[in-house]
């Protein structure tokens, strides 16, 4: 698909994109979704009904394992996060992504919280003093994304969990996105704590 005056690649198209499994939300609104874009939607502030305008439906859509990917279109292009979609080869990158970004957002969602960090005050002759019981530790993730790397943490706890940044090839200009890694405590060495992609 090229431009055959200027040899580039020609502009996407919806149709390119329905060919790929995609469809436009315009075409498939639900009623309340109708009622909203054509008198906007009814919001509550301070005790009174407000009027705000209406989501932004003119995108096309795809749902794959429970996960909405959303290209939204403007000024005659399409958008993934951003980033302008100049050819059909960056689909399967983008569907990947957005199926990376719903795993590790249910995954941010299922870990706790850790507990806030002790304080004790203890008295002596000179007054009070605030004493931390949060003991840091230096433990080494081993395996997965963040292989070898070394992160001053407690033992105490079972788990490690961060996040780190990658570059999608393919897309111009590279598209970022942030995933997470866990990491679970080693039963014979609570130094090292191990890759766990379980959840």
């Amino acid at each position: 698909m090229t431009n055959k005056k200027r040899g580039r690649p020609a502009r996407i198209k919806g149709a390119d994109l329905k060919q790929a499994g995609f469809k436009y939300k315009l075409e498939h609104l639900t009623p309340e979704e109708k009622e909203e874009r054509q008198n906007g939607r009814k919001m509550m502030k301070d005790g009174k009904m407000i009027t705000m305008e209406s989501t932004d439906y003119d995108y096309f859509f795809k749902n794959m394992d429970n996960v909405e990917i959303r290209l939204y279109y403007v000024n005659k292009d399409f958008f993934y996060k951003n980033v302008r979609l100049t050819s059909l080869d960056q689909l399967p990158l983008i569907e990947k992504d957005a199926l990376a970004n719903a795993h590790y957002a249910e995954l941010d969602k299922q870990v706790q919280d850790t507990r806030p960090v002790a304080v004790l005050m203890i008295k002596n002759n000179q007054g009070s003093k605030q004493v931390s019981c949060y003991n840091e530790d230096e433990i080494i993730l081993i395996g997965g994304p963040l292989h070898e790397k070394i992160v001053n943490y407690s033992t105490k706890f079972p788990f490690y969990m961060e996040q780190f940044e990658v570059t999608h090839p393919g897309t111009n200009p590279p598209a970022k996105s942030y995933l997470a890694a866990r990491y679970k405590r080693n039963k014979e060495n609570p130094n090292i704590y191990n890759y766990d992609p379980s959840i």
